[in-house]
């Protein structure tokens, strides 16, 4: 099963900004971008962003067989 499918939304997650590969990935599986911060808050001190994604798994959606043009 896929992990989405065992939560309901909203899903929040943060991410580096800097880290360009994850963003596209949440970016890609319907994440949104809500909030950018400094980095004052987090261990790392680096800027951040956090993501959200308010809608449910679709069927078939993060399937080993689910295919893309």
């Amino acid at each position: 099963m896929h992990v989405l499918a065992r939560l309901s939304p909203p899903i929040c997650l943060y991410t580096f900004q800097e880290n360009s590969g994850a963003r596209r990935f949440y970016e890609r599986h319907r994440f949104t971008a809500i909030a950018y911060d400094d980095g004052s808050g987090n261990e790392e001190g680096v800027p951040d962003v956090l993501y959200e994604r308010t809608t449910p798994l679709a069927t078939g959606e993060g399937s080993a067989t689910t295919t893309k043009p």
